[in-house]
């Protein structure tokens, strides 16, 4: 939704990892321990092998379809493995 009320797709991911750590941390009174990578935080990683700030759907449990440029074939692309 942030995205289509247009916010770049970098704020996008920012508002949905960053901020979102640090709200947490303020509503909690901690010290900010999540939401970095860094050696003594806590994190989930997704590692991904399309771009998603290209394209979000490749962030989506069954990925996105894309056309792929050398078979001209539509393809599976992202995705949860």
């Amino acid at each position: 939704m942030l995205q289509e009320a247009g916010f770049h797709s970098l704020e996008v991911i920012r508002a949905a990892t960053d901020n979102g750590a640090s709200l947490l941390s303020e509503q909690q009174a901690r010290k900010l321990e999540f939401g970095l990578i860094r050696p003594g935080y806590l994190a989930d990683l997704v590692i991904n092998t399309e771009n998603p700030l290209a394209n979000f759907k490749t962030l989506y449990g069954t990925g996105a379809i894309k056309l792929n440029d050398q078979t001209n074939q539509p393809e599976r692309v992202g995705g949860v493995k």
